[in-house]
């Protein structure tokens, strides 16, 4: 009994010591595995800090100041032009971008922009959204534009700024002298106005392919940096408020696709256009019900003119041909003719009778039946 509780212990210990292997080999993976992972993490987040350390942005300002020199005393404010610079340690491109003062601009043309009180941004998304109407009643989302979007210029969705006499820098300074309403190319452009049409190439201020439309009252309207021009028009070609004349692009000086849009009361100088793209969006918005009604009328009225009209049909003329009398004998009671003349003639009576190119008239008489065929005209 005492060698059996021994090997009965033994075997115990050896069990129990098979298990903390098992757990000792089993937390010597896990640590390993944890090791490889906290290695591969602290690899990837050490070669992304290298490459942000490589690149190195540096933002340089500095403050402008004015001379103002009084009798009392002298107070000196010296300005400079605010310059940003970035500089890419890793490369060699360079980009600084220079805010116009007076340093960089003509004084005279930047107190002239600066002087202008412009409105917020505007875009015709109420307008696209009014006109979804239209596509209900069969319209594409284009042909909605085209028809629904009254006197603006752009037929589809567009956003614009006031951008008018905003500065230009270039080889030769300039004021802005419109605004630029932003658009996809080849987004339909449509005349404001009745009038007459002119193309021009000319580019004389960058303004690439150019739509001028000119009013009665000399009004003019320009729309620049289009992409192509419309078939069957040309200078010198009447067109209609609506009427699409040219596209959306970004020919000339454009830096993106828009349309520079210009406003000319009577052919003078420019205006700020931008109180009047808001004022057309504004009523081009409040007409779309109306429009909606006149187009439902419209094709309700042509319905009813395919309606079947009746038509009265003259009164039957004379008989081409006068009545024949043709007598037949049958004895009163017989049923039947006794020769075959007649009875060829009953088969032509009838036949004549089905077809409806005779009337068959008779008389009863007292030795027999007389019948008439009478052809009557339409």
């Amino acid at each position: 009994m005492a060698r059996h509780g021994t090997k009965s212990a033994e075997w115990r210990i050896c069990s129990q010591e098979r298990r903390w292997k098992r757990t000792a080999r089993r937390g010597a993976q896990a640590l390993a595995l944890t090791t490889t992972v906290v290695a591969l993490v602290w690899t990837s987040w050490a070669s992304a800090t290298a490459a942000q350390a490589q690149t190195s942005t540096t933002t340089e300002s500095t403050t402008p100041s004015s001379t103002t020199t009084t009798a009392a005393n002298a107070t000196t404010t010296t300005t400079k032009p605010k310059v940003t610079s970035t500089t890419v340690s890793r490369a060699t491109t360079t980009t600084t971008t220079v805010v116009p003062t007076a340093t960089t601009f003509p004084p005279a043309l930047l107190a002239i922009s600066n002087s202008v009180r412009r409105s917020g941004p505007s875009n015709d998304s109420a307008l696209m959204a009014a006109l979804v109407s239209l596509q209900k009643l069969g319209f594409t989302a284009q042909q909605a534009a085209i028809v629904g979007m009254g006197q603006f210029p752009v037929a589809g969705p567009a956003f614009y700024r006031d951008d008018w006499l905003e500065p230009r820098p270039g080889p030769v300074p300039r004021l802005h002298e419109g605004d630029d309403i932003v658009a996809a190319t080849g987004t339909p452009i449509r005349s404001p106005i009745d009038g007459t049409l002119r193309y021009d190439t000319g580019d004389p201020q960058g303004y690439g392919l150019l739509a001028v439309v000119t009013g009665p009252d000399k009004t003019q309207y320009y729309m620049a940096h289009m992409s192509a021009t419309v078939k069957d028009l040309s200078t010198g070609s009447a067109v209609k408020m609506g009427q699409v004349v040219g596209f959306v692009g970004q020919t000339g000086d454009a830096t993106g696709p828009h349309v520079h849009f210009e406003y000319h009361p009577f052919g003078g100088a420019g205006v700020d256009p931008k109180p009047v793209l808001d004022a057309w969006l504004a009523a081009a918005v409040k007409a779309v019900p109306e429009l909606i009604r006149s187009i439902k009328a419209a094709t309700e009225s042509t319905a009813v003119t395919a309606q079947p009209v009746p038509v009265v049909l003259p009164a039957a003329q004379a008989a081409i041909f006068p009545p024949l009398g043709l007598p037949l004998s049958v004895p009163p009671g017989s049923g039947a003719p006794r020769s075959l003349a007649g009875l060829g003639l009953v088969a032509l009576l009838a036949l004549l009778a089905t077809s409806g190119l005779a009337v068959v008239r008779y008389r009863p008489w007292r030795q027999g039946l007389r019948l008439r065929i009478a052809v009557d005209s339409p």
